[in-house]
């Protein structure tokens, strides 16, 4: 039983992973910066990745990648609105620091 809690554990751990990198990768690709929307959501998702919170961080790197015409007020009012803003390279480093 203990093992299958720990692989339950381990892919939960790489799903989020996955997701948070798919978000940066893309801003990579796009050659931008992230948007106040994503980038509160990334910082989210990184912070709950750091903290074993996995579930959460992919939600909320699910989240991050909405599109802004699905984006709904309820989603923006969960940000916080005095959050750092950072750029692609700033999430790449902070990311980076913490999948290890």
């Amino acid at each position: 039983m203990a093992d299958g809690t720990r692989d339950q554990g381990r892919a939960l751990r790489a799903d989020a992973a996955e997701a948070i990198e798919a978000c940066i990768a893309r801003l990579e690709r796009e050659r931008r910066s992230p948007d106040f929307y994503e980038c509160g959501w990334l910082i989210r998702a990184i912070a709950w990745f750091s903290q074993g919170q996995f579930m959460e961080a992919t939600l909320d790197a699910t989240r991050a990648e909405k599109p802004s015409p699905l984006r709904t007020s309820e989603d923006c009012v969960q940000l916080s609105e005095r959050h750092q803003t950072l750029t692609t390279s700033e999430l790449r480093r902070s990311w980076d620091d913490r999948k290890q």
